[in-house]
């Protein structure tokens, strides 16, 4: 019983297992997997796509098993499968700048494999393009695209080398750019700049902050009509109206005499032609004399024709007297100015004798009339004033030629203590013409003056400023000497000769303005120098040298065999020249004037010779016009101390000069300052 049962329960296990075998089988078939013990195989993705998988050589073939449908005839043989062979599909994924390129090969049953991996192509940047972005202070950037399909990165890099010039256009008012105060015909200037802050040294503009023109204290007047000028130059008018004139002939507001001074009496001629003034028997303080009376004119002033007055305070002259004869005003002490008008011909000795009050006088001529040089009796300024002393007078001698022209003759005349201030409107100022006038302070040549001969204001030791009208062409020897405190002086381009020692002794001497070098234009040897205006020594060349004296270069070419050197008394005070003209500064010319600190060569000048300012060591400003065109050979050699050259020119116009070797040798200054930049030497 036992046994029995063992063995069914031991079928019943085969059955189990064979029907769970026979499933497997079933269920592998349908996949279309091979059955048995066939070995799995991988694809290899490194094959080439044209290659078709096979199963392994080494293998038989699965044989497909076909379900069972109930016939369990043992004879009937199971249905065998065809092995399945892939068809790949080839995907290629191109390269990108960043990642790499590959072909994705696909099967329908849905195996797949991956190949020919290429590399990531990379950014390619080629053409890059200026951003314009830079700046004055930094370099701007250049910006380009990546060349390859469908990429959109740019890169961007700084293009070296690609700052901008400064551009002076910004107008900024402010103190750190400042340059002139406003005025009554242009605003405050100001120099221009760049956006960067940095100020530029040449170009500028002008605010619009205008000053008001300024307007004169006093009135100035006709018959008519009273105004106020301008003390500017602009020439603008103020209050033009008509004379308000009162019962004494007085205008109320400007304060001129509009009519003629009752009290004048006014005699008729011999010849019965015009009328003399003869007397004054009125009591006011200001007289006017009438220009005409009875219809004709008034012509003279007579003899003591207002004698003693001393109540006068101001006696007005119309134009058409022509003489005023002497002691015509004599003791009018109370008088404290006077203008005698350019009709006058004649003056009379003594004329204003006693006039101590006298603080300014204009004079159509300085002596008894109008003279030349080749004229006997060339009287003086002092003429006028009389030979007699009189209370609140200076004893003057002056020096003239009276009635031989080989010498000089010296009188003593007086003239006011008071008298400061002379102007002189016509004729030529003769030689000693104000001789020892040592009280006077201003004198004013006027335009119609020619000539202003030697010894002219020989010891005029008080006076402190001159002005040389434009008519001027000729100043002799000695005319200014020893005129101790003048500190300035303008020679006018009009001026064609100045004579030796025109300026000895003029040891205040800051400033002088030359139109030429020396005695004249072309002059030669002694009188060429800069420094023969002022006098020299001349010494044996093996006599050492002279106490104050400046050695300048003269060309004594021709000379005798006994060869000088010359030694010349420039003021050691003078600091500031001015060359206005002459055309070529000669060589050496200006040499070892040591004390001069700014030197300007303006439009006349061309040429400047070789070492023309040789050691003028304390030269520190040159100023040159654009009308130089040669600067010579060691021009401004061993100028230690210049440091600053300006040429009124532009850069170009500098460039364009011919320049001698060495010109600037022992020169510091290590740039040329134009209008339009600044050029480096």
């Amino acid at each position: 019983m036992t046994k029995r049962f063992l063995t069914h329960v031991f079928l019943v296990a085969l059955l189990c297992i064979s029907l769970v075998a026979f499933s497997s089988c079933d269920i592998l078939a349908e996949l279309g997997l091979p059955i048995g013990s066939i070995t799995d195989e991988n694809v290899d993705v490194n094959e080439a796509p044209d290659v078709e998988k096979t199963p392994d050589n080494g293998e038989t073939p699965d044989v497909e098993e076909t379900p069972d449908n109930g016939d369990n005839s043992e004879g009937d043989k199971e249905e065998e499968l065809p092995p399945h062979e892939h068809s790949y599909v080839a995907t290629v994924t191109n390269p990108t700048c960043l990642s790499d390129g590959y072909t994705t090969y696909t099967c329908e049953c849905g195996e797949e494999y991956v190949a020919d991996q290429t590399d990531a192509l990379g950014h390619k940047f080629l053409e890059y393009v200026f951003d314009v972005n830079s700046t004055c202070t930094e370099d701007g950037t250049e910006t380009a695209s990546c060349e390859n399909p469908g990429c959109v990165v740019t890169d961007t890099r700084i293009k070296l080398d690609s700052k901008n010039d400064h551009a002076f256009v910004e107008c900024v008012v402010s103190e750190e750019y400042f340059k002139a105060e406003a005025t009554c015909s242009s605003g405050s200037i100001y120099y221009k700049s760049c956006v960067c802050g940095l100020m530029s040294n040449s170009e500028t503009f002008e605010n619009d902050d205008l000053l008001p023109h300024p307007k004169e204290d006093s009135w100035t007047f006709d018959d008519t009509h009273h105004w106020r000028k301008s003390i500017c130059e602009c020439g603008v008018v103020f209050d033009y109206e008509e004379h308000v004139v009162d019962a004494n002939g007085c205008c109320t507001v400007c304060d001129k005499l509009v009519l003629p001074t009752d009290g004048i009496v006014y005699t008729l001629s011999t010849d019965e032609t015009y009328y003399i003034v003869s007397d004054y028997t009125g009591t006011a303080t200001r007289v006017k004399i009438a220009d005409t009376y009875n219809s004709l004119p008034v012509k003279v002033i007579d003899s003591n024709a207002f004698a003693d007055c001393r109540s006068l305070t101001s006696i007005e002259i119309p134009h058409g007297i022509t003489e005023i004869a002497a002691n015509a005003f004599s003791n009018c002490s109370g008088l404290k100015s006077l203008v005698i008008p350019d009709s006058v011909e004649k003056m009379g000795l003594g004329a204003l004798y006693g006039c101590s009050g006298l603080v300014e006088i204009t004079v159509p001529f300085t002596g008894e009339s109008r003279k030349t040089p080749d004229d006997t009796y060339q009287y003086p300024f002092g003429y006028i004033f009389g030979t007699l002393n009189y209370n609140n007078s200076v004893k003057t001698t002056q020096n003239f030629h009276q009635f031989n022209l080989s010498y000089t003759h010296s009188t003593t005349y007086y003239l006011p203590a008071s008298l400061k201030k002379v102007t002189v409107t016509g004729g030529e100022l003769l030689d000693g013409a104000f001789y020892g006038c040592e009280n006077l302070t201003t004198v004013i040549i006027g335009d119609g003056v020619t000539a202003i001969r030697g010894h002219a204001f020989y010891y005029c030791y008080g006076l402190e400023n001159v002005t040389i009208g434009s008519s001027v062409t000729y100043i002799g020897s000695y005319a200014f000497y020893y005129c101790h405190n003048l500190t300035e002086i303008v020679v006018p381009d009009s001026v064609t000769y100045i004579g030796l020692s025109t300026f000895n002794r003029c040891d205040k001497l800051t400033k002088i303005t030359l139109p030429f070098v020396g005695q004249c234009v072309g002059a030669t040897k002694e009188a060429a120098p800069f420094g023969y205006i002022f006098g020299y020594t001349k010494l044996k060349n093996d006599n050492g040298t002279v106490t104050d004296g400046t050695y300048q270069y003269a060309d004594i070419s021709g000379a005798p065999v006994t060869i000088y050197n010359y030694y010349y008394h420039i003021p050691t005070s003078l600091r500031e020249v001015v060359i206005t003209g002459g055309g070529d500064i000669g060589s050496g010319l200006v040499r070892n004037c040591i004390h001069i600190t700014t030197l300007t060569f303006g439009d006349g000048v061309v040429s400047i010779g070789e070492s023309a300012l040789y050691s003028c060591y304390d030269l520190n400003t040159v100023v040159i016009s654009a009308s130089v065109k040669t600067i010579n050979r060691s021009a401004f050699k061993d100028c230690k101390d210049l440091t600053t050259i300006v040429f009124m020119g532009t850069m170009y116009e500098w460039k364009c000069i011919s320049k001698g070797s060495g010109w600037n040798e022992g020169v510091p200054a290590t740039e040329v300052i134009c209008t339009d930049g600044v050029i480096t030497l």
